[in-house]
């Protein structure tokens, strides 16, 4: 609640919830107010009826990882007021990444974004069980002769959603050669984190 009062509040910070009333506050809130969720993820909510936080802690936490994944499980805490991170003044964290190496080369590039949807979808499960948010993307590539390439972006606002991580990732990886023996790991990583006075939230 630390986190939700602060931004709520901003610029100075100065917010009181008390816990009985935590909850009717949170169902006030749209359900692209949520940290993580980005147009699309917004759209498919909308699609399943779902326009705020009420109707966000009315569904399942079965039926939240059906659609979502582990992200399910995050929003299924998140719209109950529940956040295990820590507030910090200050962070050193300077990165969260994410890679995965394959057993096979891949060469065909509808596959690797496929692969690419997998390891955005990781990184922002890490983001926000973290609390870290940055503004730079980097994809890196390794080929099938361990070359290495990478490739970055930098945005003018924190990225806060998997919608976000995988458009901008598409961009990078659109700008990147793929050998005709092909790839043997894709990673992404998120840096430039936010000034130590800007606290991570729940929220946008």
């Amino acid at each position: 609640m630390a986190k939700i009062a602060s931004d709520w509040r901003k610029p100075d910070g100065l917010c009181t919830i008390h816990p009985d009333r935590a909850l009717r506050f949170i169902d006030a809130l749209p359900i692209e107010a949520f940290w993580g969720v980005g147009p699309a993820t917004a759209k498919r909510f909308h699609e399943m009826g779902v326009t705020d936080a009420r109707g966000l802690r009315a569904l399942s936490l079965s039926t939240l990882t059906e659609c979502f994944g582990s992200m399910g499980s995050i929003f299924y805490q998140f719209v109950r007021g529940i956040d295990d991170r820590p507030v910090r003044a200050s962070r050193e964290r300077k990165s969260v990444g994410c890679e995965q190496t394959l057993r096979e080369d891949l060469r065909d590039r509808a596959a690797i974004d496929v692969l690419l949807g997998k390891v955005a979808e990781e990184l922002m499960n890490r983001l926000m069980r973290t609390g870290f948010q940055g503004r730079t993307l980097t994809l890196k590539l390794r080929y099938a002769d361990f070359t290495t390439k990478t490739r970055a972006i930098s945005l003018d606002w924190p990225i806060r959603s998997a919608d976000t991580l995988m458009a901008e990732g598409r961009r990078l990886l659109a700008a990147m050669e793929i050998p005709p023996a092909g790839i043997r790991l894709l990673g992404l990583t998120v840096s430039s984190p936010l000034a130590d006075t800007e606290e991570p939230s729940l929220f946008d």
